[in-house]
């Protein structure tokens, strides 16, 4: 069976006046699909909503205020999208672990391409 591939879309153009500047806290996302992210049940030490972790691959550059720069090696936390059309566009949203480790709730969130990185168990 082919793997199918993921064109990445920029999650956001920061153009106009809308209401995506929000905080990203969604609890959970339609994938559009019918099919709904189950989160994990609430892991002590974890962010509200959280997934599963995952690891950079690539450095990942941020274009927007929006975004969450990544370099290789960095673990993060994936938390659900706000937006189930940035999901579908092969975006997910997260934090990294260091930074939650340190600032908490106040970590900054960001979408990131999830082709950049690798699930881990």
């Amino acid at each position: 069976m082919p793997i199918p591939s993921v064109v990445i879309e920029p999650a956001s153009s920061n153009e106009g006046d809308d209401d995506r500047d929000g905080d990203i806290t969604s609890p959970t996302v339609s994938t559009g699909n019918g099919v709904t992210p189950e989160s994990q049940p609430e892991a002590p030490g974890m962010p509200a909503g959280f997934l599963y972790k995952v690891e950079a691959l690539h450095n990942f550059e941020a274009a927007n205020t929006d975004e969450l720069e990544l370099k290789k090696g960095d673990v993060v936390l994936v938390i659900p999208t706000q937006h189930a059309e940035d999901q579908d566009a092969g975006w997910l949203t997260g934090m990294k672990e260091s930074d939650w480790l340190q600032l908490g709730v106040t970590a900054p969130k960001g979408l990131f391409p999830e082709n950049f990185t690798q699930r881990l168990d």
